[in-house]
């Protein structure tokens, strides 16, 4: 039996928000993808579709990707809510 989560709009955009958010820390710091999964320990495949708000990254992964790219996980989640109205 598979876990499955239906995100709402508001929790899609927050995701999203969070990928743009770790696709501009990791080229502002001038990393590249393959460099930054290594550093994470976390597969291609996944780090894209994190950074495309495709995936949901647990706590551990958002950790090892806060070190990976030298960030404060406050800064991430600050992109997160970039845009975000509190209304929902």
């Amino acid at each position: 039996m598979s876990r499955t989560s239906t995100l709402t709009p508001r929790g899609q955009r927050l995701r999203a928000n969070l990928g743009e958010g770790i696709r501009r820390a990791r080229r502002d710091k001038g990393l590249k993808v393959r460099d930054v999964c290594y550093r994470a320990g976390v597969s291609l495949g996944y780090w894209c579709e994190i950074e495309r708000g495709q995936k949901q990254a647990s706590f551990d992964v958002l950790d090892r990707v806060c070190a990976a790219l030298d960030v404060d996980m406050a800064r991430l989640f600050s992109y997160m809510f970039k845009d975000d109205d509190y209304d929902n």
